[in-house]
């Protein structure tokens, strides 16, 4: 039963504040590292030490994110608003889920996060074992497993309302063979106990890098 009253919806929205203040805040250090770390007129030194300042200040931030956030959805769940998650995944041949954006969605309006919230995400989805001895096609069925669980899952507690929930995959062929997948589902599946940061070797490929923030997650067809 949600108990919608003055006092949650004045702190839902001083909160909503600060969740914008600090994604922009972690935004722009982030855009500072790697402008630092372009610059060449900075002896290298100096840029590598200014850089790996940033980039601690920018990680420590991320964990005051992730520890506010997961109070933020617990707070709205005691409102009407909704907040979920779309996380954007390439799901290569040789079975590596790589994330490829996050966004949250308040009442619709979207809010590009860190992509440490869809890695969060794919922890649940593979289990901290990751995709290492699956192929694409077993981590594919994996995904819709794990979909398939939480809608079913979020259809008791929604009361048969699955608008905020979808899965979309979508198959290409060139110019190399992947699948591109997005999933939304109230942001509550990430506040569960087993969503823990991991390296982005546990789940991703080993060989991949990612940029703290990306483009929003693609809405594949088909």
């Amino acid at each position: 039963m949600v108990l919608h009253t003055l006092e949650h919806e004045q702190e839902y929205i001083r909160r909503t504040r600060t969740l914008r203040v600090m994604l922009d805040h972690l935004k722009k250090k982030t855009a500072l590292a790697e402008c630092i770390k372009r610059e060449e007129s900075i002896p290298e030194q100096a840029r590598d030490i200014a850089v790996q300042a940033i980039s601690s200040e920018v990680a420590q931030g991320r964990e005051v994110l992730f520890e506010f956030l997961a109070n933020f959805i617990t707070l709205a769940a005691q409102t009407l608003h909704a907040i979920d998650l779309e996380a954007g995944f390439t799901l290569l041949d040789s079975g590596a889920l790589e994330p490829a954006g996050c966004a949250a969605l308040l009442d619709g309006t979207r809010l590009d996060f860190p992509i440490e919230v869809a890695q969060r995400l794919a922890l649940l989805v593979l289990g901290p074992g990751g995709s290492r001895a699956l192929d694409a096609r077993g981590v594919l069925q994996k995904v819709i497993a794990f979909y398939e669980a939480e809608e079913t899952r979020f259809d008791r507690i929604l009361g048969g309302d699955l608008s905020r929930c979808s899965l979309k995959v979508h198959k290409e062929i060139y110019p190399g063979s992947r699948h591109l997948i997005t999933i939304r589902l109230p942001a509550e599946v990430i506040t569960r106990p087993t969503a823990q940061l991991v390296s982005t070797g546990a789940v991703m490929s080993k060989s991949a890098s990612f940029s703290p923030y990306s483009p929003r997650p693609s809405t594949p067809h088909g």
